[in-house]
């Protein structure tokens, strides 16, 4: 069985893994599709 430190490691590497997974959808959602996703909310807003 893995000694403790190898498995925090490991679980830590995952979170880190996880959250740059996130940020780079939300920077992809933000800096290369809001201009689309901007458009298409201008265009369905009532007023």
């Amino acid at each position: 069985m893995a000694k403790p430190a190898v498995r925090i490691g490991a679980i830590q590497f995952g979170f880190i893994l996880g959250a740059t997974a996130v940020l780079a959808r939300a920077g992809q959602l933000q800096l290369v599709d809001g201009d689309r996703y901007a458009r298409e909310a201008s265009r369905s807003r009532t007023e």
